[in-house]
């Protein structure tokens, strides 16, 4: 399920970071916790996988600057998506119990939420990305201070296991979402085009790519995807798609 989030703006001619991710992931989080402190406490405790994304803060009217996109309309706004209806159902109350809207210099208040159509769902079918995909391997294991730590390597699509590790990726998490048996469902990956983007994350760089691709498969893999993003890091905002050509 995906809603379309609209925010009206206090001032036209702001400027949105180019790195402002963590901060609408904190706004969500804060908006649920307002409404629900308890359900806000289960997003927070360590999980192996959170299945909810969200987009970008997006204008139709932009200019790129240095230090971010200068929004040129009186209003920005972005997509939430997730299976699970609990989280959306919550938020969305929190949004609209509490419209007031920040992030950085980006203020305003809440003037519309809406539920969008879901598209049809088939065995093939191509789609974009509204924020990068992010997926990594182990590079290599080293001993800090008598502790293991992982050194990770993230993968861009020219990599000959970005799509099996992606696929694999998505099986886990949808096995863990619905407790599913997955072993009979499968998913093929053809990227067709591809460009590196890196965002910072509350410190860290991570690297990731927007990309345009072929799913085929299980289509309850590419729907599961389609809410709940592909990759790694889907709650910090990556791995957003939408069907190529598609009118979000």
């Amino acid at each position: 399920m995906r809603f379309r989030v609209t925010v009206a703006l206090k001032k036209k001619g702001i400027i949105i970071p180019y790195d402002h991710q963590y901060f609408l992931y904190s706004y969500i989080l804060r908006t649920i916790e307002r409404v629900n402190p308890s359900y806000s406490f289960e997003l927070h405790r360590p999980r192996r996988y959170k299945h909810h994304t969200f987009s970008y803060l997006m204008a139709k009217n932009r200019k790129s600057e240095r230090k971010g996109v200068r929004v040129l309309d009186d209003y920005v706004y972005f997509f939430i998506s997730s299976p699970d209806v609990e989280f959306l159902k919550t938020l969305v109350e929190g949004m609209l119990s509490h419209p007031e809207f920040r992030i950085r210099d980006v203020k305003g208040y809440i003037s519309e939420v809406r539920i969008l159509k879901e598209p049809e769902f088939r065995g093939k079918m191509t789609v974009e990305t509204l924020t990068p995909i992010m997926i990594k391997k182990a590079k290599k294991i080293v001993i800090k201070d008598g502790k293991k730590k992982i050194l990770w390597r993230e993968l861009y699509p020219n990599d000959a296991e970005f799509a099996s590790r992606l696929v694999e990726n998505l099986k886990k998490r949808f096995a863990d979402y619905f407790g599913r048996n997955v072993d009979k469902k499968d998913l093929k990956i053809k990227v067709l085009e591809f460009k590196p983007k890196r965002h910072n994350i509350a410190g860290t760089y991570h690297r990731g790519s927007l990309c345009k691709m072929i799913v085929e498969g299980d289509k309850d893999l590419i729907k599961y995807g389609y809410d709940a993003g592909f990759g790694e890091k889907n709650a910090m905002g990556f791995g957003m798609v939408k069907v190529a050509g598609g009118g979000e």
